[in-house]
């Protein structure tokens, strides 16, 4: 865990949030960040459940970007934000 400074067990996920100018927020769509290390391991990932589609590594703002398409393929912003 980088902000942490040292090595730690923790979970990182991608996520985009709506904000308004009422201070109204929440998030819209996120996405769990799977380390390059973890990727290698197909075993690992196996046991863990994790989807074929998510075995390839991908870093945080590739992420971010994929999650941006789906939400605007999916329209999930709300009215207000378009």
């Amino acid at each position: 865990c980088g902000a942490q400074g040292k090595i730690a067990n923790c979970q990182s996920i991608v996520t985009w949030h709506y904000v308004n100018k009422s201070d109204r927020h929440f998030p819209i769509l996120g996405e769990l960040y799977l380390p390059e290390n973890w990727i290698k391991d197909k075993e690992r990932l196996k046991r863990c459940g994790v989807p074929e589609t998510r075995m390839s590594f991908k870093r945080k703002w590739q992420l971010a970007l994929g999650l941006l398409d789906k939400i605007k393929e999916e329209n999930l912003l709300p009215y207000e934000a378009i």
